[in-house]
C-alpha cells in the first residue's frame, strides 16, 4: 500500500538486530567469527523479522555473500558492521536496520519493569531535551509552530505535549514540524494525536504486530485528553523525519486531520530492538 509523502505505509515489529552504537575498540575478524555472525544472523532474522519472506530473502543473500567470499576484505569488525547495514537496508528496504559491534551485548528479556532509579534517570533526560519539544512559537498571522523531534515515554513527555497545545490553542492554525524528528514511542504518538480530535471521537490510529508473539497492539486516541484542538493542521516533512515521526505523519495523513507538506520521509517503519 502506498502512502503519498510518505516512505512507508504500515508499521509493524521488526527485527531484533539492532542496537545502539558504542565507543568500543575496533577488533580484527577472521573468516569463521564472520561466518558465525551471518549466520546468526540470518538464522534471527527469520525467527524475528515481521516479513517473513524478506527475511527469507536477505537471510539467503548475506549467507550466499559470505560463501563467495563477498565480506573477506572485512577484516575488522567496524567494517564488518559497515557492510552489513548497508546490505541489510539495501536488502529489505527497512532503514532502522544497523549492525554494530559491542563486547559487552547480551540479549534481554522485556519481562521487567525499571527500577525507580532508572524511571527518574530518564525523567532528568528528558527534560534535559525539553521533552522533545525544540519550540513553541506563535507565527506571524496568528499561527502555531510546534518544532517536535522525537517522541519520549508518554508518562514524561505527554503532559508537555498538552501544555505546548494550550499555549496555542487560541491560534488559528497550527504547523506541526517533524523534519527533524527521529522517532520513539508508538504510545506517545497516539498521546499527541489525540489533541486533534473532538472530546468523545475516539479513533483507532494504528495497529503494531509483534512476530515472535503473534500478537497485535492497537492505538487509538485517548479519551482522558480534555486539551482538544480543532483549527487546520499542516506537518511538515523531510528525508530526516524518521520511525515514530513517519508514524505521526501517516497517522494524520489517513485520518485526513492534517495537510502533509515536505519530503517522502526516512523509511524506518519497523521498529526494532537489539
Amino acid at each position: 500500500m502506498a502512502v503519498r509523502n510518505l516512505a512507508v505505509a504500515a508499521f509493524v515489529v521488526g527485527s531484533l538486530l539492532s542496537h545502539q552504537a558504542f565507543a568500543v575498540p575496533d577488533a580484527s575478524l577472521n573468516s569463521a567469527a564472520r561466518q558465525e555472525v551471518v549466520q546468526t544472523l540470518a538464522t534471527k532474522l527469520k525467527a524475528n523479522y515481521v516479513l517473513p519472506d524478506v527475511a527469507e530473502r536477505v537471510a539467503a543473500a548475506i549467507v550466499k555473500k559470505n560463501a563467495d567470499g563477498g565480506y573477506a576484505a572485512a577484516t575488522s569488525a567496524q567494517a564488518f558492521s559497515a557492510a552489513l547495514s548497508k546490505d541489510l537496508r539495501e536488502l529489505s528496504k527497512d532503514k532502522h536496520f544497523r549492525t554494530d559491534h559491542d563486547e559487552r551485548f547480551r540479549e534481554r528479556s522485556d519481562d521487567g519493569f525499571p527500577t525507580r532509579a532508572e524511571m527518574e534517570a530518564i525523567r532528568d533526560r528528558m527534560a534535559q531535551r525539553g521533552y522533545g519539544i525544540e519550540k513553541v512559537e506563535r507565527l506571524m498571522g496568528n499561527v502555531g509552530y510546534i518544532d517536535l523531534r522525537g517522541f519520549g515515554p508518554t508518562e514524561f513527555v505527554g503532559p508537555a505535549y498538552t501544555a505546548a497545545i494550550s499555549l496555542l490553542s487560541g491560534t488559528d492554525a497550527l504547523i506541526l514540524d517533524l523534519r527533524r524528528n527521529g522517532g520513539g514511542r508508538p504510545a506517545s504518538v497516539a498521546y499527541l494525536m489525540s489533541h486533534f480530535f473532538p472530546m468523545g471521537d475516539e479513533r483507532h490510529l494504528n495497529d503494531l504486530y509483534d512476530r515472535p508473539t503473534n500478537t497485535t497492539q492497537q492505538y487509538w486516541t485517548n479519551p482522558a485528553i480534555t486539551q482538544r484542538y480543532d483549527k487546520p493542521v499542516y506537518v511538515l516533512t523531510s528525508a530526516r523525519t524518521f520511525s515514530g515521526g513517519e508514524e505521526c505523519a501517516y497517522d494524520f495523513q489517513t485520518q485526513k486531520r492534517a495537510t502533509l507538506v515536505g519530503e517522502t520521509t526516512g523509511g524506518g517503519a519497523n521498529p526494532v530492538g537489539p
